[in-house]
């Protein structure tokens, strides 16, 4: 099955560079391929629809930074209609309006693995917290690309 990780998220806020540190640490490890692409959408992931449904993917896994009242560096597999129904957001336009888009008008099914954050002030490193729970996301991912 064609597969698109998005990572989405500011390298410039710490934590919330997660999503694309997570596409990074898999396109090391995985590569680009006939059959899996690998997005670093940044904090604009609308700006990269194009890319993404021009693919032709049946399945897009997006990555991102998200409070979830957890433990900085807890990976969770996140049910998109908690997303869905989210409008605040740290991005440009809020990535609910990019996952209905892709369900709806792409019809590509959407699996959303969300990293807690420790700290996203501009500026800040990653924590190590966060590091750690990129290193499960990816592992996470791996499984959710093979399946």
């Amino acid at each position: 099955m064609r597969c698109v990780v998005c990572g989405v998220g500011n390298r410039l806020r710490g934590d919330d560079a997660a999503g694309p540190v997570v596409v990074d640490e898999l396109r090391k490890k995985l590569g680009d391929s006939e059959e899996l692409l690998f997005v670093d959408c940044g904090s604009a992931p609308e700006n990269f629809l194009d890319k993404v449904v021009g693919f032709g993917a049946r399945r897009v896994i997006v990555v991102d930074a998200v409070a979830m009242g957890a433990e900085p560096g807890a990976v969770e597999v996140v049910d998109v209609s908690r997303i869905r129904g989210f409008l605040h957001s740290t991005h440009q336009l809020p990535l609910s309006l990019f996952i209905r888009y892709l369900e709806k008008d792409a019809e590509c099914e959407v699996v959303f693995v969300g990293v807690q954050p420790e700290s996203v002030g501009f500026g800040s490193e990653l924590s190590d917290a966060c590091r750690k729970g990129v290193l499960r996301a990816v592992d996470v991912v791996c499984g959710l690309v093979g399946e």
